[in-house]
C-alpha cells in the first residue's frame, strides 16, 4: 500500500480526485488508510472509502455500484 501511495505522491497530480475501495479477509484498513494517502498526495477525497469484508454479498455488489456513480458524478462538478 505505502508503495502505491508514495508512487501517486511522486506524480505530484494538481486539482485530481479520487477515492478508495477494497475488499479484504483482515482488518480492512486498506482503503482508510489509501484514502489518507491520497489527500496526503494533494488529491481531493470527498467520499469516505468503501470496505467489504471477504467475499461481497450482492448487497455489497450494488453499494459498491452506488459508490462508483457517486463518484462518477462528483467528477462532474
Amino acid at each position: 500500500l505505502s508503495g502505491i501511495v508514495d508512487e501517486i505522491k511522486g506524480h505530484k497530480f494538481k486539482e485530481k480526485k479520487g477515492a478508495a475501495f477494497g475488499s479484504s479477509g483482515w482488518s480492512g484498513e486498506a482503503p482508510k488508510h489509501l484514502s489518507e494517502g491520497l489527500k496526503d498526495a494533494g488529491i481531493t477525497v470527498e467520499m469516505e472509502p468503501i470496505t467489504c469484508k471477504f467475499t461481497p454479498t450482492q448487497q455489497m455488489l450494488d453499494e459498491c455500484v452506488r459508490f462508483g456513480e457517486d463518484f462518477a458524478r462528483s467528477l462532474e462538478k
